[in-house]
């Protein structure tokens, strides 16, 4: 069987056996062919005088947020710098959001924290101020435990809430702040959203 390669750009993105020479780009090299000619993660280029394939750094599948240069032979970035701020911002919100409603730790148990929890908590704090409720009432952990909690309690936990929900919009905020100084694609992107304490 004879062996064939299909070029673009010197770079070798094709390859078959068979009698027949099948026109066009193909080309049958005189050279032995690498194993992985078209399996490697890199691409190979083809050079015709001196006979020559040479494994690049150009990898075969395209890297995150990239497209192929025909005209080049590699691959670019796809992204203007305002649509990369624009995606890691909405990757912050994501986040900030995700911390939010992670579950908190409140006098050695742990509460959920998100949107429903902290609504009934804020509305049941208003309620026992308005009404000067002075029962405990059971709120229940995030592992389905009942607490007995009297009305300070239960405010305290709602400040512990409100604190750990301002920590993280402050922290977002911040990022926002790195991200929009930034006057680079490559300076937007290692920004991470990490965590707020450390």
């Amino acid at each position: 069987m004879n062996k064939y390669i299909y070029l673009k750009n010197d770079y070798i993105v094709g390859y078959m056996e068979g009698i027949d020479a099948p026109g066009g780009s193909w080309i049958e090299p005189v050279i032995t062919l690498p194993a992985d000619i078209v399996k490697n993660e890199y691409f190979y280029t083809y050079t015709a005088s001196p006979e020559t394939v040479t494994l690049t750094g150009v990898p075969r599948i395209p890297p995150v947020n990239s497209t192929w240069d025909i005209v080049n032979g590699n691959w670019i970035e796809s992204r203007t710098l305002q649509e990369a701020k624009d995606a890691k911002w909405e990757s912050i919100k994501e986040e900030r959001d995700e911390a939010i409603a992670a579950d908190i730790a409140y006098a050695g148990n742990t509460y959920p924290a998100d949107t429903l929890f902290r609504v009934y908590i804020a509305a049941e704090v208003v309620r026992r101020e308005h009404t000067q409720v002075a029962t405990n009432i059971d709120i229940v952990t995030a592992d389905g435990t009942r607490v007995s909690f009297t009305s300070s309690n239960l405010k305290a936990l709602s400040e512990e809430l409100i604190s750990q929900a301002t920590t993280e919009y402050q922290y977002a905020a911040d990022l926002k702040g790195q991200v929009d100084a930034e006057t680079t694609i490559a300076g937007v992107d290692p920004i991470d959203y990490g965590d707020p304490i450390a």
